[in-house]
């Protein structure tokens, strides 16, 4: 790994950082003027720029009663790109806790970080779910390599499965690719 990725996954791991400690003013210094965050639990566009990414957050987190990152966060780099594993806690004012798993994928440009979670913008679109589902098996399967197998088991299984579901439709257009 070079100097860029070193630097870019030493500005992303502030980004988080700040977002433990809900630390609105140094997470938006890090995010360029035209930045853009999209989360999937929520309906609308997502935020742009510094402001509407914090306000974008902050419609998950500010109602809990508490929030923190657990340890054991991976982090890859190549380039401009920087992707994530973490697991957040959360916890509500009834007493339930909940442990969260996220794999973020976050773009930077020029040192501040222009896409946070760009891999999830086409939320409810059929084939991209599918293939965010594919997605995480294989990553995970690179972050567990003794697992690998069970993965790479698992996504057969899921294409198998969507391709009876379509008919067969998958199965054709993936022959029809090669």
């Amino acid at each position: 790994m070079g100097a860029t990725e070193d630097r870019n996954k030493e500005i992303v791991q502030r980004y988080w950082d700040a977002l433990a400690q809900r630390d609105w003013d140094g997470m938006k210094a890090l995010l360029t003027d035209d930045a853009h965050y999209t989360d999937v639990g929520t309906v609308g566009a997502g935020g742009t720029g510094p402001d509407g990414v914090v306000n974008r957050v902050k419609i998950g987190l500010e109602p809990l009663e508490g929030y923190e990152h657990l340890p054991g966060t991976s982090m890859i780099a190549e380039g401009d790109l920087v992707m994530t594993e973490h697991t957040e806690r959360w916890i509500f004012h009834t007493g339930e806790v909940i442990d969260h798993s996220f794999v973020s994928v976050t773009q930077l440009r020029d040192g501040k970080i222009f896409l946070i979670d760009f891999e999830v913008v086409h939320w409810g679109d059929p084939a991209f779910d599918a293939a965010f589902f594919l997605n995480h098996l294989f990553l995970k399967a690179l972050y567990r390599p003794e697992f690998a197998p069970s993965y790479f088991d698992a996504a057969r299984e899921f294409w198998k499965g969507l391709a009876a579901g379509l008919g067969g439709e998958a199965s054709r257009g993936a022959a029809a690719s090669r």
